[in-house]
């Protein structure tokens, strides 16, 4: 069994957790509820 030491991001807190030995974190936030709008009526982009 591997065990991760998590510990609290810097924008979330303790509401996100990372790897304590990751090199790199890219913290962001996705507003779904305007993408899938989007999506829906066919304002936004499609991939």
């Amino acid at each position: 069994m591997v065990g991760y030491c998590l510990v609290p991001s810097e924008t979330w807190g303790d509401r996100f957790l990372v790897p304590a030995d990751a090199e790199i974190v890219i913290e962001g936030e996705i507003p779904l509820l305007r993408t899938w709008h989007a999506w829906e009526t066919g304002t936004g982009p499609r991939g």
